[in-house]
């Protein structure tokens, strides 16, 4: 069986494959009956049917929702297509079914897993596949040390190839020059090799250099595989060979977490692309990891455990370990991005108290060791680390979350605006033309409820929940769609899906949260609602008392909007429902002043 789209097309990007837009399109709950899929069809056919345009002007729109209409009525009205669509999405409906399958009842019909359908795969070829950095150092050591790992002026080279989806090579090159830069002195060649599969990751990694010609360079064998199924739980086995080898038995879990999560960003958008939260605490990746090092002497036990908040790019980490030497620890705090950060790191050792400077800016690195004590002191360990952590939260409080504030947030919705206002310009005069295709529809809901004092669309917004006032500018007047959704005194508007594909309404910020705010009048008495953009709308609602104090619901009316009169207050005002997050047992009402 195969459904073309026969050119339809929709202001919206991809339209078809969003969640239940066939049923948006009609404004019809996925539990429909077939007389209501024909009910709604030929309401909606009598709006858009382009015979019936007089005005060449919005004909071509009118063609096009007539075409959206009748691709709905024809996958939802068949009931084979309308499982396959339910269960497995609008890209099934291209596939070739066996015809056995339409003969046979809807209960007998047994439909495979998404996972297991064969779609075909959108090949995407790698334009870059090998890359060249360059960067420099300048460290200072400790006075008298001739260690490698503080050394003077530094040149570094890496350049990265990668040979298959697979595999992939890095070769780093290291000039270790004194205070002339000289090229002359100590080379060092990283070179590593990563290959991907599908049960774990196989890293190969070894040194070159002119000073180990006589022996054999040393090698890193590092392997790593998933431990559980359903948990990002990986075990991890390195091996080391050199003068100093050692044998490393690690179990490490990442556990990524996004407390600014919204339904209709799962699919559309990534962190990367959203407002984000107002604190960037919001997303970001707990990671912590145990194992065992076997390595002579310095064999030891080690844990370490960190967090790393990816919109301030900001990351916490303490390791501990318990060897023959005695306990040791490191904490250890970065801020930074490609350009530029800090590092700070305070760690507690047989060797003493060391706290150490790390500054990095357009790939040059100044680090600066600082020897607090020579001898073990855990109090002068936690007091030297608290002096780190207290910088750090002033330059959260002070900087970070207030600079977050006042620039991200408006750089996006600015950024949304521009493309709301210029790049979509055409989409925004479709909808222009579709809402007055919907006119006479909704003049005429209004004279039959305003002869009986029925349900009234005074206003209706359609826009960001954010009361930022960059985000006001995204609002979508939706005034004339809702109230052509009338009928017989009732709005009535399934959830579980975006109110975008409704007829007339557009999406001006794809990758925030929204709500639809209507103001309208019901047997005389003005009032107002604010519905989350997932739940569903249904109005008017029976009248709650008003109470400072968060309303206990019920599983039946979880989703459903509160809705007061406008002169149940003394103070002329109307409830306002917020959904808390996080506490799906209650809904906020406040006070909003409709005036």
């Amino acid at each position: 069986m195969s459904l073309p789209e026969n050119g339809v097309s929709s202001p919206r990007q991809t339209p078809f494959h969003e969640k239940d837009f066939l049923y948006s399109v009609l404004n019809l709950p996925r539990t429909a009956s077939d007389n209501e899929i024909r009910e709604r069809y030929r309401t909606l056919s009598v709006v858009f049917h382009p015979d019936k345009q007089r005005d060449d002007t919005t004909k071509a729109t009118a063609n096009k929702r007539f075409l959206e209409i009748q691709k709905a009525y024809e996958v939802l009205s068949d009931p084979f297509s309308r499982q396959v669509y339910d269960i497995l999405g609008y890209e099934s409906l291209n596939l070739t079914w066996p015809p056995e399958l339409r003969s046979k009842p809807r209960d007998e019909v047994r439909l495979c897993d998404r996972p297991n359908v064969l779609l075909p795969l959108r090949a995407r070829e790698i334009d870059e596949k090998t890359k060249v950095f360059i960067t420099s150092r300048i460290a200072q050591g400790k006075p008298g040390s001739d260690s490698l790992e503080l050394g003077g002026g530094n040149v570094l080279g890496t350049i990265r190839h990668q040979y298959s989806p697979r595999l992939d090579f890095e070769v780093g090159v290291i000039d270790y020059g004194g205070a002339t830069a000289s090229l002359l002195r100590s080379h060092f060649v990283n070179v590593k090799g990563v290959y991907h599969s599908d049960d774990g990751t196989f890293i190969a990694q070894t040194t070159l250099s002119p000073r180990l010609r006589p022996v054999f360079p040393p090698l890193t064998l590092s392997y790593s595989r998933r431990l559980f199924r359903k948990s990002f739980t990986e075990g991890v086995l390195v091996l080391h060979t050199g003068s100093q080898p050692y044998l490393a038995i690690n179990v490490v879990s990442p556990i990524p977490f996004n407390l600014t999560y919204h339904p209709e960003n799962q699919e559309k958008s990534s962190s990367s692309t959203n407002p984000g939260s107002v604190s960037g605490l919001g997303v970001g990746l707990r990671h912590w990891s145990y194992g065992v090092t076997l390595a002579g002497m310095g064999t030891c036990l080690r844990t370490e455990c960190g967090v790393i908040f990816s919109e301030l790019k900001m990351e916490a980490k303490l390791v501990m370990q318990l060897g023959l030497a005695g306990f040791s620890w490191v904490f250890s705090g970065a801020w930074g991005n490609e350009q530029g950060g800090v590092t700070t790191t305070v760690g507690l050792s047989a060797a003493g108290v060391e706290l150490k400077l790390d500054l990095t800016y357009l790939g040059q690195q100044l680090s600066v060791p600082i020897t607090v004590a020579d001898d073990y002191d855990a109090s002068l360990g936690l007091i030297t680390a608290v002096v780190p952590t207290t910088a750090f939260v002033l330059a959260y409080q002070l900087i970070l979350k207030p600079r977050r504030r006042d620039n991200e947030q408006r750089k996006f919705y600015r950024a949304a605006r521009r493309e709301f206002v210029e790049e979509r310009s055409s989409v925004r005069r479709e909808v222009e033309e579709t809402i007055s295709l919907l006119k006479d529809a909704a003049r005429k809901h209004m004279q039959v409820e305003k002869a009986t004092e029925g349900l009234v669309i005074l206003e209706a917004i359609y826009g960001p929940m954010d009361s930022d006032p960059e985000a006001r500018d995204l609002e979508v007047d939706v005034t004339v769609p809702i109230q052509a959704l009338v009928h017989k005194g009732q709005l009535n508007i399934p959830g579980h899906r975006p109110k975008s594909g409704l007829q007339g309404f557009y999406d001006p910020a794809p990758t925030c949260a929204k709500a639809l705010k209507i103001r309208y009048t019901f047997l005389g008495r003005m009032h107002y609602a604010e519905i989350p953009d997932y739940v569903p709308v249904v109005l008017p609602l029976e009248v709650f008392s008003l109470s400072a104090q968060p309303v206990q619901t019920t599983s039946s009316t979880l989703c459903k909007p509160i809705v007061l009169p406008l002169d149940h207050s003394p103070l002329s005002t109307a409830a306002l429902l917020r959904f808390v997050p996080g506490n799906s047992s209650h809904l906020l009402v406040t006070c909003g002043d409709l005036s």
